[in-house]
């Protein structure tokens, strides 16, 4: 199955073919494979070379934030 890197924000709605186990996704800008990890619990993403791994953990908390607001009677 081929693997796509989504754009959000002014991007939004671009996709890049990402080959498997690829360290880096390289289109318009350059994505670095990273991941985070919860006691046993990972996910690997792609993040902008321009943000560190704090600055995207932020932006999901953030995102999420507004999203959990936004639902039904939200939070």
């Amino acid at each position: 199955m081929q693997n796509y890197l989504h754009i959000g924000g002014a991007k939004d709605g671009q996709l890049l073919p990402v080959a498997d186990g690829a360290g880096a996704a390289a289109g318009f800008d350059l994505y670095i494979l990273d991941s985070l990890s919860v006691g046993d619990e990972s996910i690997s993403f792609y993040r902008h070379e321009s943000l560190t791994p704090l600055e995207v953990l932020e932006k999901i908390v953030e995102h999420y934030t507004a999203w959990a607001a936004s639902r039904h009677g939200g939070r």
